[in-house]
């Protein structure tokens, strides 16, 4: 497995302070994200930097489902039980999909980001930083949450063999060299659907980031897909997609699986599940990772 740090990610941390991790009292001072881009900058204090490490995670195919399928059928690790910290929809059905033919339990934890304060000109850094970003807050939120329950509910949970992971997701659309996060109002959203055509297609730039709960290491994957349309979107298909408003939770306003955009793709080159924001072959590669399988 190669590894590379993140580049474009520090917390500016008081000396002595350290990373949070959820079930575990720490010391933390406020953390303030920020973004060098073209600097290969990772910042954190001699106390944090054997605390946190990023790996790198490249593609995988479906062996690394089947070679997730087969440990957990034949038990040779432990149950998996996955925080998923995303709001998007469309990633929680294939995540329920998936997770449910394996056996794993998972729950849902939204992060609570401005998306727009973290910026970069690369498409890839930027949903690196965002999907880190989310981990991050998710891991506030469990810190909290864990301050209220019971010692002996606590001591309970210890005792529980279970491989506990954090999963968050970032995606933007990119059209013409222009990167396109989720439409703004009505104005930004008939702009981006009505550019959609079949000589110049839009694609998807995604992350997805698992975090070891147990022990803080971190992975990351970056999928691309690109959306190949058969016609252009009509005026009246414009209108009831910005009505019924569920493209305004999309990237770009690609909701690819309504029936309106479906009736006009051609193919999906890269995977629907790329498009949707996660693919179930970057979710079994990462967990493999995380279980120190691959």
């Amino acid at each position: 497995i190669k590894m590379a740090f993140i580049a474009e990610v520090h917390y500016d941390l008081k000396p002595g302070a350290r990373f949070l991790y959820p079930l575990k009292r720490q010391k933390i001072c406020k953390q303030k994200l920020l973004v060098n881009v073209g600097k290969a900058c990772s910042a954190v204090s001699d106390n944090s930097r054997n605390i946190v490490k990023t790996i790198y995670s490249p593609k995988s195919g479906d062996e690394s489902i089947h070679k997730l399928q087969t440990h957990l059928l034949t038990k040779t690790v432990k149950k998996i039980h996955v925080i998923f910290g995303s709001a998007s929809m469309s990633r929680k059905e294939v995540i329920a999909a998936f997770f449910g033919e394996l056996g794993i339990s998972f729950e849902v934890c939204t992060p609570d980001i401005n998306e727009r304060q973290i910026r970069s000109e690369s498409p890839e850094k930027l949903v690196q930083l965002l999907g880190y970003a989310k981990a991050d807050a998710v891991m506030e939120k469990l810190y909290h949450l864990d301050t209220k329950i019971s010692s002996k509910e606590k001591k309970s949970r210890k005792t529980t063999a279970v491989n506990r992971f954090l999963i968050s997701c970032d995606q933007v659309v990119v059209f013409n060299n222009v990167i396109r996060e989720k439409p703004l109002n009505r104005k930004e959203a008939v702009e981006f659907l009505s550019s959609y055509s079949v000589e110049n297609p839009p694609f998807t730039v995604g992350s997805v980031v698992l975090t070891n709960l147990d022990n803080g290491n971190r992975y990351h994957s970056i999928d691309k897909a690109v959306v190949h349309l058969s016609r252009k979107l009509s005026d009246e298909q414009i209108e009831t997609l910005i009505k019924e408003g569920t493209i305004f939770n999309c990237a770009g306003a690609l909701k690819v699986d309504h029936p309106i955009m479906v009736s006009i793709t051609s193919h999906v080159e890269g995977g629907i599940d790329t498009v949707k924001g996660i693919r179930r072959e970057t979710i079994a590669s990462l967990l493999l990772q995380g279980l120190g399988l691959e």
